[in-house]
Formats: structure tokens, sequence, C-alpha cells
């Protein structure tokens, strides 16, 4: 009897560590985290998830002979086994800088083409779910600079683009022709072919740039996020930038324009539809602790300000990246240097949907880590991007990243960050902007056919290094 009870004791301990050692784990959360790349410049920057054996990376690569810029997606587990991984490119560089996944089950990319490595022209490209490539399209607008910086799926089955034009005009030609350079905000509209429709730019004054950086789809047309402001021509860096907002009809027709800053910079780098509201995120110098923080704000769907919120340390912050974790929880995410381990390390904020702070946590090693982008699939939170983590000089190499959004993580490359959050809605000003600043592009020819691509399928050449188990 004295046997058996001590048995049973024994296994009601083992029960209990293990019931313990669960609790603990959940709380900590499950991460994964690996690298993978060509030891050259591998950079992630989109992602997607249709389950733990189906996450597609789209980014950047480098070819080892010309140096050239190449596109590559790749199919992957969320343990690291790369199903298939292509590169695109051809004589010229290449980058992209969004996609969208089709109502068929495969993606849009918008890429940039850099003609003689010197212009850079709008490139859009349907691929499969296979990566295989089924259509292309370029759209200089007659010979014009164009980047589409984010895309969208609409819901007629064609595609919305936002980003920027820089139209060159004569301006005389006397002697020598001279030409000036305006940069408007740029909206494109196509058919499910690529085929356009319709494009439009954007601008408020002689001098000014706009530049629209994230397109989001609404009941009654397109919602674009981006800056607004006044080149300084000594060093080109932006002053008196503020953050812009257009409401676009399906017809690209001009609902609201607002711009909406503080004393200094502001910029949108991201949008979201939550709840019948507008957040949005992005940096900002005009309010926060260091040389820069990141915000969000919370807007109505007409533009009105409801709150606007800054997170930060002594040094920089940005964010660029909001998920909805679940009801009443988000995710906003970027880099920061005032925390973390290395130069630059990943910025997780854990909010509630009125931006109170639940958590901050940093990712990082001890160099330079980047976030492309990040998704949600269940509770579980994938993000690529890059690190400077390779062995080889002047390289960096794409990463794969998940964990659990709403856990505590202390494990891997994780550090608690004592961030400073504060609302500044007060310092901020809203201006109407006019429907007679937004205006067609000239109409111009297309340029019919897209340049030269050889695919390449590298299934041996990856070398996938995982960090936390």
């Amino acid at each position: 009897m004295y046997h058996y009870q001590t048995g049973i004791i024994l296994r009601l301990f083992i029960i209990t560590i293990i019931f313990l050692s669960t609790q603990v784990n959940a709380q900590q959360g499950s991460n994964t985290y690996f690298t993978f790349g060509d030891n050259k410049m591998d950079r992630g920057k989109l992602i997607s998830v249709l389950g733990t054996n189906s996450i597609f990376i789209a980014g950047e690569t480098e070819d080892t002979a010309s140096a050239n810029k190449l596109l590559f997606i790749t199919k992957m587990t969320s343990g690291g086994k790369i199903s298939w991984y292509k590169t695109y490119g051809g004589d010229i560089s290449y980058a992209v800088n969004s996609w969208s996944v089709t109502n068929d089950g495969g993606f849009i990319l918008s890429a940039e083409q850099y003609y003689k490595n010197d212009k850079e022209t709008l490139y859009l490209v349907k691929a499969d779910t296979n990566g295989n490539i089924q259509w292309s399209k370029l759209f200089d607008e007659g010979g014009n600079e164009v980047e589409g910086l984010s895309i969208v799926q609409s819901k007629d089955g064609g595609f919305v683009v936002t980003g920027l034009i820089k139209v060159r005009t004569v301006v005389s030609s006397v002697f020598v022709t001279m030409k000036e350079e305006k940069q408007y905000l740029y909206v494109l509209k196509t058919d499910k072919n690529g085929n356009k429709e319709w494009s439009k730019k954007f601008n408020y004054e002689d001098g000014g740039v706009a530049t629209g950086n994230k397109v989001v789809e609404t009941d009654m047309g397109y919602l674009i996020g981006g800056i607004m402001g006044i080149i300084n021509g000594e060093n080109g860096e932006e002053k008196n930038a503020d953050m812009l907002l257009i409401h676009l009809d399906k017809k690209g027709n001009l609902i609201w324009g607002k711009r909406v800053g503080g004393p200094k910079n502001e910029s949108i780098k991201t949008i979201g539809l939550i709840d019948g509201d507008v957040f949005v995120a992005g940096t900002t110098t005009s309010a926060g602790e260091g040389k820069s923080d990141a915000y969000l704000a919370r807007l109505s769907l007409a533009g009105n300000l409801k709150w606007f919120k800054t997170y930060g340390g002594i040094g920089h912050e940005n964010a660029s990246t909001i998920v909805e974790l679940d009801k009443s929880t988000l995710l906003v995410a970027g880099e920061t240097n005032s925390f973390g381990n290395g130069a630059y390390d990943l910025f997780l904020l854990t909010l509630t949907k009125e931006g109170e702070v639940i958590n901050v946590e940093t990712f990082g090693q001890k160099d330079h880590d980047e976030l492309g982008s990040a998704v949600v699939s269940g509770t579980t939170v994938f993000a690529t991007g890059f690190s400077f983590i390779s062995k080889a000089q002047k390289s960096a190499q794409a990463y794969l990243l998940s964990f659990e959004g709403a856990a505590k993580h202390n494990t891997c490359f994780y550090k608690p960050a004592s961030i400073v959050s504060k609302d500044h809605i007060n310092i901020f000003s809203i201006k109407e902007l006019g429907k007679q600043l937004l205006m067609d592009v000239p109409p111009a020819p297309e340029k019919t056919e897209a340049p030269f691509y050889k695919t390449v399928t590298k299934n041996k050449l990856m070398v996938v290094e995982p960090f936390c188990k």
C-alpha cells in the first residue's frame, strides 16, 4: 500500500510539473526564428500565411554575377523547410514594394524596374500560387518616374496602386534644354489583367512633394495615406512634412482630403480599417521623447482625429505595421534604436484599441534588424525582414519570425522596453484639401511589352539557420 500511494504521489507530482511548465511556456509564448539567404543582400519584405506549411515571402536578393537586384518569392513551412524558391530578374535591377493575395490564390506585386539603373518605373507582376508569372506590365506615364509603394486588389477584381510620380516638364530650351521636376502622390487603377482604367496625381503647392504610402479599399472607394511636405534643396531632407489622407471614390474622384500635422514632421507608413475607424501609424518629430517617435492615431472614416499617441525613447522609433490580434488588441510594429540588442531592433507594441500599452518588446541580434511586414494567422504573428547577422561582410539575410501575439517572450532575442507613451492630440491641426488638387495624369502611350525576365528556381542554394526553438 505504501508503494502504491508513493506511485500515485509521484505521478501527481510529474503531472503538476508538466502542467506548470506548459503554463509558463504558454505565458512566455512559443516562437520560431530563422534566417535564410545567399550571404549577399537578402531582404524579406512581404509575407502571406495560408497555414503553417504554406508561408509565402517575397523580397529582394542579389545576382552573384552581375550584382543586379532580383525579386524572389519563396514558399516555406513555419519550421524553415523551403518548398521552393524562385528569383526573377534580367539585365537590370528590380525592387519590390508591396503585394496582395489575389482572389485566385495567387499574388500581385508592385515592383520597380530600374531602367539603365537610373530611372524607376512601376512594374506590376501577376504570379500564381506556385510563383509562375502570368503577366507583367510597365507604367511610366509618358516617360516619367513612377513608383508604386502599395497595392490592393479591389472588389471588382482589378488593382489599385499608390505611390509617387515625378513629372518632368521643359521650362527652357533657348540655349540648352532645361527640365523641371515635380513630385506628386500617384494613384493607378487597373482591371484584372493590369490594363489601366485611370490614374491621378495629387499635390498642394509649387515646391511641395506628396507621396502615397498605403492604400486600402473602403465601401465608398479607396483610402490613401502618405506624406506631403517641402523639400530642403540643400540636403534633400523633408521639412514641414505632414500626414496626408485622401479618400477617393471608385472612379478616382476626391471625396475628401486632409492634411494633419504638428510643428515639425509626421508621415503615415500604414493604415488599418478597424471597427469602422481609420488607424494610422508612422513616425513623428513634433511630439514624443526622443529624436523621433512611433505613433498610432485613430480617426473617423470622415478624417476627424480622435486621438494621437506616441511611443518612444531617447532615440528613433517608427511604426510601419498595424495588425489586429483579436477583438480588443492591436500589434503595432516597426524599429527602434532606443532599446534592444543592436543598432536597430524590431519594435513590438501590444496595445488596446484605445492605444493603451499592454506590452512592449524588442527583437533583434547585435547588429541591424529591420521589419519588412507582419501578418496574423490565428493567434500567431508571422513577420519577415532582414538582419545583418551573416559572417560575410556587408551582407544581410532575410528572416522568418513567428510568435504568439498576446504573450510576453523572455527567450531568444526578445527584450522588454521601457517606453514613454503620451497623447498629443492638442498640438495637431487638420486642414481640408480641395478637389482642385487632384488631377488626371495626362494620357500617354502605354508600354505594351514588359521587360524580359528570367525565372531561376533555387532549391539547394538557400542556407537556413535556425535560432529559436
